[in-house]
């Protein structure tokens, strides 16, 4: 996969419901309804063919995948904001 397959929305998306460890949480963070949300956590899962959370008794898990793809998204994010910031 390369990253032209990738919506980078997931990846915003999948940054907050980390940090939150909510789907719910997320969705009122982003202004997004919670099956949305969901949707996208599962459209990024199916497009990286690897899963990202277990879901144990209403609780997300992470996976280590998930927290991989969280150390590294979340440095990025921060640079491509910091990097939009500064040409403004």
């Amino acid at each position: 996969m390369n990253i032209d397959n990738l919506n980078l929305n997931y990846i915003r998306i999948f940054e907050v419901v980390y940090r939150t460890k909510s789907m719910t949480s997320a969705a009122k963070e982003l202004h997004l309804t919670q099956s949305g949300v969901s949707q996208h956590i599962k459209s990024l899962e199916e497009s990286l063919e690897v899963k990202l959370f277990d879901r144990i008794s209403q609780k997300l898990i992470p996976t280590e995948a998930a927290t991989v793809l969280y150390k590294q998204s979340v440095k990025c994010i921060f640079d491509l904001e910091q990097l939009i910031t500064d040409i403004k």
